[in-house]
């Protein structure tokens, strides 16, 4: 549970925002409600993906170019609108083809945008459920880096989860040992806390422009090992360039609903 004070009456998390990303490493869309899909993702995650010729993912670390792309999706018609100096619109189930010659070209490689109803194409291919962060996490981090902003930082992190209500990284309590993972439920939808997310990176890399900020990353590592909670587990971080949780959804929660608003309980093996 997360306290609001050292004396101060006990308060739960809620979940404030959801976001969907069609499109691997292209922007998010927020929405107020997200099915568990197959895999364990939330439905529409990373259905779609670029591909290169190598059959590698086309995204921030190969090709840091694409972070300046802007994406603007539309769920119902399942279409995307991409900035690329213009604006063009495309469906993404009869369009595929011209909108991988389109971003292909901008970036100067041949790609194609593949897709994968069922499960998606998930960063983490062991844990595939929705990462999890908090708002008082990102306010605290955009203290670390001058000239960066919280909203920034949701940006350069890209969680599916955001919740809010709570002390900064109140999310690590959601990561136990290895051998005890933590359970806990938002809104209906039971969840079991994986691991505190690797970086990669892209987080280093302006969300707009892809320039990088100086040392973001060793300051990042340096940070979060002096401001790591008494409640994280330790054995969990061999290092400290982690952030947010990486979490998985048992097929028994398949077409759950996932709402804002939803309130974060503690189920089993939570640190207090």
């Amino acid at each position: 549970m997360c306290r609001t004070g050292s004396d101060e009456a006990f308060s739960m998390p809620k979940v404030e925002r959801i976001f969907i990303y069609p499109i691997k490493s292209m922007d998010g869309i927020p929405v107020s409600k997200a099915m568990i899909g197959v895999s364990g993702s939330l439905a529409g995650d990373r259905e779609f993906a670029f591909m290169d010729e190598q059959g590698n993912f086309v995204n921030g670390k190969r090709y840091p170019k694409i972070i300046q792309l802007r994406a603007r999706f539309d769920l119902g018609t399942r279409r995307v609108t991409i900035a690329m100096g213009g604006t063009t619109t495309y469906s993404l189930d009869e369009d595929r083809a011209e909108l991988a010659d389109a971003v292909g070209r901008f970036l100067g490689v041949r790609i194609a945008l593949e897709n994968n109803p069922a499960g998606g194409f998930p960063d983490d291919t062991e844990a595939h459920g929705p990462t999890i962060v908090s708002r008082e996490t990102l306010n605290e981090i955009s203290r670390w880096f001058p000239g960066l902003s919280a909203a920034q930082m949701l940006l350069r992190f890209r969680p599916s989860i955001l919740i809010g209500d709570c002390e900064p990284f109140w999310e690590d309590r959601l990561v136990g040992p290895q051998d005890a993972p933590v359970q806990f439920a938002l809104g209906v939808v039971t969840i079991t806390g994986a691991k505190a997310c690797s970086r990669c990176a892209v987080p280093s890399l302006d969300p707009i422009s892809a320039q990088e900020y100086p040392r973001f990353q060793k300051i990042f590592a340096a940070r979060r090992q002096q401001f790591l909670p008494q409640w994280a587990e330790l054995s969990r971080f061999d290092h400290f360039y982690r952030l947010a949780v990486n979490t998985s959804v048992a097929p028994s929660q398949l077409g759950k609903m996932l709402n804002v608003g939803d309130e974060v309980t503690l189920l089993a093996n939570a640190p207090a």
